[in-house]
């Protein structure tokens, strides 16, 4: 888990690539109605010094091709200036 002043956060991926750090969260039916939630948490994440969030909603998980480049993508995203 990562810990962020007066909170504990167990996010589904921590990903470390080339000195940055990343998360990626795998989302199922239990998120819907809690993008508040999870902005607030997303907020929290990235003033602790992480660089990119990823979410990706369980039933794009299907085609293990899609997965490989939503990673690749991510890592992307994660190390751009």
């Amino acid at each position: 888990g990562l810990r962020i002043p007066q909170h504990t956060y167990w996010p589904d991926f921590l990903v470390t690539y080339r000195g940055r750090v990343g998360v990626i969260e795998v989302d199922g039916p239990h998120h819907n109605g809690r993008r508040g939630q999870d902005a607030s948490r997303e907020r929290l994440l990235l003033n602790a010094g992480v660089r990119h969030i990823g979410r990706i909603v369980v039933e794009d998980l299907a085609e293990k091709s899609e997965v490989e480049k939503w990673v690749r993508d991510f890592l992307v995203r994660l190390v751009a200036p």
